[in-house]
Order: C-alpha cells, then structure tokens, then sequence
C-alpha cells in the first residue's frame, strides 16, 4: 500500500500589527468599553476601522493624552502606503494629519514637515470651489454644534472627532501650496478644533 500524502498545512492569514494604544490597559470607562472592537476591528486596508482609530486619536487628545495618541497615529502613518484606493487613504491621512498636529505642537518642524509632504504628494480631498470648500468647514462647524445637543455620548463624540478630522486636516496643510490656502486661516480652523476637542472632553468625561 503508497504511504498516504502528509496532507498539506492550512495556509493562515498574516496576522493585522495592532497599534499597541490600542492594546494597552485602560483606565477610562468609555474608551475600556470601545478600545477592544476598534482593536480588533483595526485593518490598514479597511475604511471605517481606520476611521475608528483616528476617532479613538481624536479621544485621546481631547483628554489631554497626547502621547498615546501620538502613538496610535504615527502607527497608522507608518503603516498606510498610498495604493490609489482613497477609501483607504482618506481615513490614512487623517491619521498623518493628526501625527502632523502633535509633531507641530511638541515642536518637531521635522517630523510635521515630513508628514505634511505625505499629504502634498498625496492629497486626500478632491479639488474644490470655494464655496463648496466654504461650504465644508461650516458643515464641520454644524457638525460640532449639532454633537453638543446630541444626547447619545457615542455619537456625540463621533460627531465631533470627524469634525476635527476634516479641519484638522485642511488646518495641518494650510500654507502647503493647496487652492485653499487663501480661503481660510489657522485661527479659524483651529476655532473649530478648539470647540470639538472640548465637546469630546466634556462629553467623555473623567478618565477615573
């Protein structure tokens, strides 16, 4: 009788590098509650995951946290690579937005000067008009006032991080040769930042 063939092994599927912020213990009750589905949701080539990590950013910062959140986002910088697919690269360069944010405000002109040259040589958003720009960041504004009277705190803090996403966005690469660099100001974009972050702390609260 042939000896039987050893039957080939199952090929399984590279394990996803999780940001280690989000596998870390944690010490505030609505983030304990979230962090393990956006861990284990998290996925460089999935959209709304990788949204969901920029939001938990958004979070962290708002709670004076800012080195955790620097953690998470320069992760998903160094991680996202961009492939064409601006399902993907959107949420992306949020994430290098927020890096680039935090790089500035620590004072390290290279670093938010590297990343900002991700965002030049890959821009995110689509050319518009004024008005419809002009039109985009009051609807980030609306955003903001609309998470204040919202009763859920998900969603409220929801609104707001992607509020903050998209200003902080335009805030990070204001001044980088972009069309917008004449329709607004950093102190108007960072009104708007400023009003959201404080919306995500009041509404998540103490971190005890």
């Amino acid at each position: 009788m042939a000896a039987a063939k050893p039957k080939k092994a199952l090929r399984q599927p590279a394990a996803a590098t999780i940001p280690d912020a989000l596998t870390a213990a944690e010490p505030h009750p609505y983030l304990a509650k979230i962090k393990p589905g956006v861990a284990k949701r998290f996925a460089l080539t999935r959209m709304e995951p990788l949204y969901e990590a920029v939001d938990f950013a958004w979070y962290l910062v708002a709670l004076g946290r800012e080195g955790e959140a620097c953690s998470l986002v320069d992760d998903i910088a160094a991680g996202a690579a961009f492939s064409g697919n601006y399902n993907t690269w959107s949420p992306a360069a949020s994430a290098i937005a927020v890096a680039a944010r935090l790089a500035r405000l620590s004072g390290d002109e290279p670093r938010r000067s590297a990343l900002v040259g991700r965002l030049v040589e890959h821009p995110a958003f689509a050319v518009m008009d004024r008005p419809r720009f002009e039109a985009w960041i009051a609807d980030d504004s609306k955003k903001v006032a609309d998470a204040r009277a919202e009763a859920s705190q998900k969603w409220a803090c929801h609104n707001a991080s992607r509020a903050a996403m998209d200003t902080g966005y335009f805030r990070e690469t204001l001044g980088a040769g972009f069309y917008y660099d004449e329709w607004t100001s950093a102190g108007a974009l960072e009104e708007i930042i400023a009003a959201a972050i404080v919306l995500m702390r009041e509404r998540l609260g103490s971190s005890t």
